[in-house]
């Protein structure tokens, strides 16, 4: 369990669990065994706080606000043994393709296993998933509108249903991607020319140029290095200290899936400029002076 945790109603911190040392490993044990047997868990186990967090600034939709909860550590301690026992078996039955949570949309997608997407190193590829984001892949519009339709008749009898509202269609081409028309119960996909997915900008063009520039922004002006600059920019702190800092914190925020990117020069000197803007920076050089 992680320290600096928010505790449940009943304002229990794991920090407390943990200075109880073995006797409060003996009272949790005996405490999760009696609920395990007895199927019985207290209500204030069960209850949790309920947190909305705005996804942007002022939000006023519901669909605008994700939810966390808040719930006591003495039920996720005995919710984290139950898991772990059953994982062995649970693992036989995922997915090569399904990373993160693990659900019940296995069943769903094993009906498209062998249904025809993109072939890489000879292998066909028609989905990817993370978590709860999925990506359905396909060669052509046809291809691509059955992959939906099994989806969608499939994840029906398991009780589920497809949110159009938050699905959208991308084509990758070269050229002007054409326009398509993939449906879900009747009702049109809205077509996009780039979408953010698990924090990297996706374009139609399949560029990195776009993500770049993103990543150049926020690592300059928004966030990495902004909130550090009193560190980093302090003649208190060794210099070598500062740029271990700073390839800690500001590096990687920049390097953020770049294994997947496409250089060429103009991006290799954006990325060039930026570098030697925070070492500037860093050494409190302005741009006016030469650096020999």
């Amino acid at each position: 369990m992680k320290y600096g945790k928010a505790a449940g109603i009943d304002n229990i911190f794991c920090e407390m669990l943990k200075a109880l040392g073995d006797f409060g490993i003996d009272t949790l044990t005996e405490l999760c065994n009696k609920m395990y047997h007895t199927a019985y868990i207290p209500e204030d186990l069960k209850t949790s706080v309920f947190i909305l967090l705005p996804k942007k600034p002022r939000a006023t939709d519901c669909s605008e606000y994700r939810t966390i909860s808040l719930m006591c550590h003495v039920l996720k301690l005995l919710l984290t043994v139950i898991h772990k026992r059953i994982a062995q078996k649970i693992d036989s039955e995922i997915s090569e393709l399904q990373a993160g949570f693990r659900k019940a949309s296995e069943y769903i997608f094993r009906e498209i296993d062998d249904v025809p997407g993109l072939k890489m190193n000879g292998e066909n590829i028609n989905n990817l998933r993370y978590a709860d984001d999925t990506v359905l892949l396909a060669e052509s519009e046809n291809g691509l509108q059955n992959l939906v339709t099994i989806i969608e008749e499939k994840s029906e009898q398991y009780g589920l249903m497809m949110n159009t509202k938050k699905t959208k269609v991308m084509v990758i081409s070269k050229t002007e991607p054409p326009k398509v028309n993939i449906k879900v119960k009747g009702e049109c996909i809205e077509q996009i020319e780039q979408f953010k997915y698990l924090g990297q900008l996706i374009t139609t063009d399949a560029r990195s140029d776009n993500e770049i520039k993103s990543r150049i922004r926020i690592t300059c002006t928004k966030s990495a290095f902004t909130k550090l600059s009193h560190i980093l920019t302090s003649k208190r702190v060794g210099l070598l200290t500062r740029l271990r800092v700073m390839k800690c914190f500001v590096w990687s925020t920049f390097l953020y899936a770049s294994e997947t990117w496409t250089l060429n020069k103009n991006t290799e000197k954006r990325i060039e400029a930026m570098e030697m803007w925070i070492y500037r920076r860093m050494q409190r050089i302005s741009w006016k002076e030469k650096v020999i």
